[in-house]
């Protein structure tokens, strides 16, 4: 009997460690109420954005970056626009506004009714778009925000009153105080040297 108990365990442990090293959950353990994944149901869509023509043509017409606030969600494109889409019923989503910046909008984030807008033109340099979205359908430009050796902002992260950004063409960091968005300040910097041939990402 306790030959058999430890043959079981043996086998326990084997099954629970080769499930392991799969990457898969032990079915053994799986809830009896889980979300059925393969059923996922497609329940509303929206066309924000049209083929670029004339001047824009050599744009790519696709979104750039999604980042969802209560029932509304904002998404950039490579043309500069941000669009901004009460998302309140899904079945039923419609677009309230759009903002156009200065460049490819890359990235996205919001902090309260304060939301920041990473552009990255690859003909000049620009940085950072500040808004206010507290009345998402009238969005109200606060600040327009750059350092020539940015070479735009590729990607940015909001922690508090500061910004964290990734350079755009320039391999390098920055700490933006945000805590006046009307008036964004860097307060620290920090530049790869030696080779270094991308960006930072996420």
């Amino acid at each position: 009997m306790l030959n058999q108990g430890f043959t079981f365990l043996l086998l326990l442990l084997i099954v629970l460690v080769a499930t392991a090293a799969s990457g898969h959950p032990a079915p053994i353990f799986a809830p009896t109420d889980a979300p059925d994944s393969l059923n996922v149901e497609r329940v509303g869509e929206i066309v924000l954005i049209s083929p670029a023509e004339g001047e824009d043509a050599h744009f790519f017409p696709d979104g750039t970056d999604l980042y969802l606030a209560g029932d509304h969600a904002l998404m950039g494109d490579f043309r500069g626009i941000v669009h901004i889409v009460d998302i309140s019923d899904p079945a039923n989503m419609r677009k309230v506004a759009e903002v156009h910046t200065p460049g490819p909008a890359l990235d996205i984030k919001i902090a309260g009714d304060v939301a920041v807008i990473g552009v990255q033109d690859f003909e000049s340099s620009f940085g950072l778009l500040i808004l206010d979205i507290s009345d998402p359908a009238n969005p109200v430009e606060l600040s327009r925000f750059d350092q020539e050796s940015w070479q735009g902002v590729h990607n940015l992260f909001i922690h508090g009153d500061r910004l964290y950004l990734a350079h755009g063409l320039n391999p390098g960091l920055s700490i933006v105080d945000i805590s006046d968005p009307t008036a964004p300040l860097v307060s620290g910097f920090w530049q790869h040297e030696g080779d270094f041939s991308n960006v930072v990402h996420d």
